[in-house]
């Protein structure tokens, strides 16, 4: 299979990408998705107060999740809805 990273760079997969997603990883997704939908970190304080991999995490799933929009919101205008 390949793709396409929102970076633009082509992705070759050779085994489908839901076997790298671990039970960790699940967990990650979902605290991150909280943490979007709450605005509350999850370590008492302010951003700077947490890990800088979380810090990390969290501005790529965010980002991520704009590309998706940006992509979804595209579609539906090319297809007239």
């Amino acid at each position: 299979m390949i793709g396409l990273a929102s970076n633009g760079h082509v992705i070759r997969l050779y085994e489908c990408p839901l076997t790298w997603i671990t039970e960790e990883t699940g967990e990650l997704l979902r605290m991150l998705r909280l943490v979007k939908d709450t605005s509350v970190p999850p370590l008492a304080g302010g951003w700077a107060d947490q890990p800088a991999w979380f810090v990390e995490a969290f501005d790529i799933y965010t980002r991520e999740i704009a590309d998706w929009q940006k992509e979804q919101a595209q579609k539906r205008k090319k297809h007239g809805e």
